[in-house]
């Protein structure tokens, strides 16, 4: 029990939490409680990921939007296939060993390209402009925060962790058992197949011919799905830039 509390992880959920609740009071009662959270959070957890992989499907291919559901469901379906192989006897090795690499230097890396991307590539004064023009109310102290935190707050914190964390890398293992080196390399593997995405859209974008600025400029195709906004938009920055607000100025 004690190396599970030192360890952490599924062990400490799974091993420690329930072991603990069966010295208190009525422990029936507070085992329910206890794995009804655990329910509850695993459930709510699941609706950002899941709607992230939505998102993806239906901005690449717009007429599924008319049916969500169904990419929903094939979606949570997928998902529950590739969930299945962690239910057997062997499952919590291979959760060990996915959770080892993808959930540390992997996510690290997608998102300090994530907002890298935002703030230095596509311009953090851009990205305010559009939250402004979906009517997200910042003051000029929140204005300044986030443009801090995604500029350089974030992309440095997160180079310092995963560089701590490739100093101080050690096989996995759960408990006694230290995975075997094929299995560490099964492990990079999937890490690094959560990374291939980012190369190859950098080749997909240079095989179109887009080269030098480009890359780094919004296509004509990003703009919002209403066009008053864009118009919208304009009008407040030509304000509070030349303090007018005819269109006919701007366009």
């Amino acid at each position: 029990m004690n190396r599970h509390v030192a360890q952490g992880g599924a062990g400490l959920a799974f091993v420690v939490y329930p072991e603990a609740l069966l010295q208190m009071p009525v422990p029936q009662l507070w085992s329910i409680l206890f794995f009804l959270m655990l329910f509850i959070l695993g459930l709510g957890s699941q609706f950002a990921g899941i709607e992230a992989i939505n998102t993806a499907i239906v901005d690449q291919w717009p007429h599924l939007r008319k049916r969500y559901w169904m990419v929903t469901a094939g979606t949570c379906f997928t998902c529950f296939i590739l969930g299945l192989p962690m239910c057997f006897s062997g499952g919590v090795y291979l959760f060990t060993l996915l959770d080892w690499n993808t959930a540390s230097w992997a996510i690290l890396i997608i998102g300090i390209a994530e907002v890298t991307s935002v703030s230095w590539s596509y311009g953090i004064n851009r990205a305010m402009r559009d939250l402004a023009a979906m009517d997200m109310k910042l003051n000029i102290v929140l204005r300044y925060y986030w443009k801090f935190t995604w500029t350089f707050s974030v992309p440095l914190t997160s180079l310092a962790v995963l560089i701590f964390v490739f100093t101080a890398w050690t096989p996995p293992q759960y408990e006694d058992y230290v995975f075997p080196m094929f299995a560490d390399a099964i492990g990079w593997l999937v890490g690094i197949s959560t990374l291939i995405f980012l190369p190859v859209g950098m080749c997909w974008a240079l095989w179109k011919g887009y080269r030098g600025k480009e890359l780094f400029t919004p296509t004509s195709k990003w703009k919002p799905q209403q066009k008053g906004l864009e118009t919208l938009n304009s009008i407040t920055e030509n304000v509070k830039r030349n303090g007018t607000d005819n269109p006919a100025y701007i366009s």
